[in-house]
């Protein structure tokens, strides 16, 4: 029998000798206790210590809003995976109004039934077309090719996930969980800029 995969988002923080058992997802931006043993998923930005892991307090009270910028601090924890959050990569990407994303990145929003995601920003210009794979609630939203430059794109979705659904972590089970992926070309350094991602 395959073991069941542990999924540890950005940004936490792992005391000494801290253990993860299987299944078990950790959110963006949680902090684990030294010799914790985590058997329960964390939700993001939660702390957690002992055995088995308990609640101490939230670092931050993680509600994901309707709209996120680029040039708003408060957004940044919802630019929840694949972004290059870095001070001085942030400090650069912000100039330009957006927020990079690597070839793989997942931003999350307030809650919808009916999902429609607009997303501006930039691609880099040295690309002629870049095709952008888009799921919501963990599917699939289509194939978007954006030239280069600005784009402004309207994706619609599906709203809250059902029971069972693996591929959204149940602790942003309440959220609008979107993926964004770089098919084509393939890119290792970052390629796309976000700027705003708001439910409209």
């Amino acid at each position: 029998m395959p073991s069941r995969r542990v999924q540890i988002e950005e940004d936490c923080l792992f005391g000494w000798c801290a253990v993860v058992l299987p299944g078990v997802y950790i959110g963006r931006g949680a902090v684990i206790g030294a010799n914790c043993v985590v058997t329960s998923d964390v939700a993001p930005y939660e702390v957690h210590a002992g055995v088995p892991n308990r609640k101490l307090f939230d670092r931050l009270i993680f509600q994901p809003p309707a709209r996120i910028e680029a040039g708003e601090d408060s957004s940044i924890p919802y630019f929840y995976r694949g972004f290059v959050l870095g001070r001085e990569a942030l400090r650069r990407s912000r100039e330009a109004g957006i927020v990079e994303a690597r070839r793989k990145a997942c931003i999350v929003l307030g809650v919808a039934d009916t999902v429609r995601v607009r997303l501006k920003g930039q691609q880099p210009s040295a690309v002629d077309g870049l095709l952008l794979r888009v799921r919501i609630n963990s599917r699939d939203a289509g194939e978007h090719l954006l030239g280069p430059g600005k784009f402004d794109l309207i994706v619609t979705g599906e709203g809250r996930r059902h029971n069972g659904d693996a591929a959204v972590p149940v602790a942003l089970g309440k959220c609008t969980y979107v993926e964004l992926e770089t098919v084509s070309p393939s890119l290792d350094r970052p390629g796309l800029g976000i700027g705003t991602a708001e439910l409209c």
